[in-house]
């Protein structure tokens, strides 16, 4: 039996040839026709080491079950119809070994097809060519209506034209006099967009007297990681001047960072990089921070000889959206000289509208405050704007200190984000941001509502912005069942978290595109595979939720929404090979892959709306 399993192996590892007699998995699947459906295996001698049988299955795809010469099984082959460039290996006990992928039959996504590095200059046409043919199929439609997975995206003209133009520019603007006039539009736009989210004057430059300032940083986490190390330097140079014998070691070991459990990972990386202790605290079950959790804490802290030096509010975490109460937080980190942060990356912006303002109350105690326009006001704007309230402490804080932008960030060089912010700014205008802003949180509070009316659904969050977080009044295995099998169909795509130790289903209303129309076509479909996956028992359900990422994707999901990156390089045959020979198999068992019906890509939203409501065939 372990000849014939080596035979078999070798014979699969062997690449296709273009003649008539093929031998690997070419041959196998080259036999796939309406007439034929036996196949005689040979080696290199010619003698028969088994035989393969075909099973074509008319929603499943096609299966080839290989035996040796006294009819045991030896090995399963089998392939979806629409992932035909995937193959799920089985042993004989109907367990899953891997899976194989192999260029017998080309698609587009595959690493294949990219040439090598061109010697030559080649022509626009065909760079053009091969982007539609291999980079289009494998990209993720963030600005479709039905993405509900990631933050807003938007793609407006006027921060196209504004970023087109900063590469025409080509200009790093490392300082002001290398770039006078795109140093001075950030400081300007920083306090532009401050006076429109009415953040407190001690945050803005131009005010007289003001020692604040704002400066944009490519992401959240490079904000986060800068006053992270200003609040730590302005530590240890506090505690250097009450004890000139320590030393800046001792003092580091000992200082001691605060977040809620709920924050960005963003925040705990920074903490890493910047080797300080990272404490995470508990929220209530608002998912929020409370003031007299932050005291126990430090107080706890203090007595164990630690130093507390930099708490992180949330002004909207990534996964509740909840907003910590900064009115008890402030007092809480004045009494014990801790520098207080308030990330608000994703919604801070929506203190653009006047009745959003409440959720700040306490902003006045905030050190430093850093939000993430493209997130809600839906424009391309890849930067990420940070105010502080005292700018000098930045300097001290920087590697590189020049007298012409005290306030520099990490980075040496800067975007051009000041002038897509800019022209956003000028070509919206207040009133229509204000309108992005309500249409969004509106659409949020509709689907919370559709949701809330449904006894069977649960919403685990107070939807104050435009994201929900809902699940089926069930175990976690059928809320995970219930994504998987949602994003599976392509036509719409969520996310997931942890919420009190429960799996929720993530679904952040994103596209600027999105209707109320929409809404109801994903609660309905919501809804329709609710019904199928609660009959199915709880090893079906097991076998679902274990099975790979691709088993669950289609030619519709990796069009639109691809689960998995199409470049990422998989299990190899001879990572598969090589488990047959020695007989190793998994225990995860594999379930035959689904294939979903595809359907093209809407464009109105009746169409869109016509595609959700259509049944699968592989659910029947």
């Amino acid at each position: 039996m372990k000849q014939s399993l080596q035979a078999v192996a070798k014979f699969i590892r062997n690449e296709p040839k273009k003649s008539y007699k093929q031998t690997g998995l070419a041959s196998l699947f080259g036999c796939c026709s309406d007439t034929e459906d036996k196949m005689e295996v040979l080696d290199d001698n010619g003698n028969v080491i088994a035989t393969s049988f075909l099973h074509h299955d008319q929603f499943r795809g096609i299966e080839i079950a290989m035996k040796d010469p006294n009819g045991q099984l030896v090995i399963k082959v089998r392939g979806s119809r629409e992932q035909k460039d995937t193959f799920f290996v089985v042993g004989p006990d109907n367990r899953f070994l891997g899976e194989i992928r192999q260029k017998i039959i080309s698609s587009g996504n595959s690493t294949d097809n990219f040439k090598g590095v061109a010697s030559k200059a080649e022509d626009i046409d065909d760079i053009l060519e091969d982007y539609n043919k291999l980079i289009v199929p494998g990209l993720s439609h963030s600005s479709h209506p039905n993405f509900h997975s990631f933050y807003p995206s938007g793609n407006p003209f006027h921060c196209l034209l504004a970023d087109l133009l900063g590469g025409h520019i080509g200009d790093a603007g490392f300082y002001w006099t290398s770039n006078p006039a795109l140093t001075e539009l950030e400081v300007i736009m920083m306090d532009w967009l401050g006076e429109m989210m009415a953040l407190p004057k001690e945050f803005l430059l131009f005010p007289e007297g003001s020692r604040g300032g704002g400066c944009m940083q490519r992401s959240d986490t490079e904000s986060n990681f800068l006053v992270l190390v200003a609040a730590r330097t302005d530590m240890i140079q506090r505690m250097k001047q009450r004890d000139k014998r320590l030393r800046s070691s001792d003092i580091l070991a000992r200082l001691v960072a605060y977040t809620s459990s709920d924050a960005r990972r963003s925040i705990k990386k920074a903490a890493e990089v910047a080797m300080v202790k990272m404490r995470v605290l508990p929220t209530d079950e608002n998912f929020i921070l409370r003031g007299d959790t932050l005291h126990s804490a430090i107080v706890s802290d203090i007595e164990r000889g630690l130093i507390p030096f930099f708490v992180c509010a949330n002004f909207g975490t990534s996964g509740p959206c909840s907003f910590d109460h900064l009115h008890e937080l402030g007092p809480v980190c004045r009494d014990h000289g801790t520098w207080l942060h308030v990330d608000a990356a994703y919604a801070g912006t929506a203190l653009i509208c006047p009745e959003m303002r409440g959720l700040m109350r306490g902003i006045d105690w905030a050190d430093s405050f850093c939000t993430t326009p493209s997130k809600l006001i839906l424009a391309v704007c890849d930067v990420c704007c940070l105010w502080v309230r005292d700018r000098h402490k930045l300097q001290l804080a920087s590697l590189e200190n020049h007298p012409d932008l005290p306030f520099k960030g990490l980075p040496t060089s800067q975007r051009v984000g000041a002038l897509k912010i800019w022209f956003m700014i000028r070509s919206f205008g207040v009133e229509n941001l204000q309108n992005q802003i309500r249409q969004h949180i509106k659409l949020g509070q509709t689907m919370a509502k559709l949701l809330q009316k449904d006894s069977r659904f649960e919403v685990c969050n107070k939807v104050v912005m435009g994201l929900i977080c809902f699940r089926i009044k069930a175990n976690d295995m059928l809320n995970k069942a219930l994504l998987y099998r949602c994003n599976e169909t392509g036509k719409v795509s969520f996310a997931s978290c942890i919420l009190q130790n429960k799996f929720v289903i993530r679904m952040c209303i994103n596209s600027p595109k999105c209707s109320e129309e929409d809404l109801d076509a994903t609660y309905k479909l919501i809804c329709t595979y609710q019904n199928r996956i609660e009959v199915m028992n709880q090893e079906d359900l097991e076998e679902f939720i274990r099975a790979p990422a691709k088993v669950h994707s289609s030619a519709e999901v990796s069009r639109r929404f691809p689960i998995t990156n199409p470049l990422e390089p998989s299990r190899s045959l001879h990572q598969v090979t090589s488990r047959i020979q020695s007989s190793e198999y998994l225990d995860s068992p594999m379930k035959d892959p689904k294939s979903s019906q595809t359907n093209s890509p809407a464009t109105a939203s009746s169409t869109r709306t016509q595609a959700l409501d259509g049944s699968e065939k592989s659910d029947k």
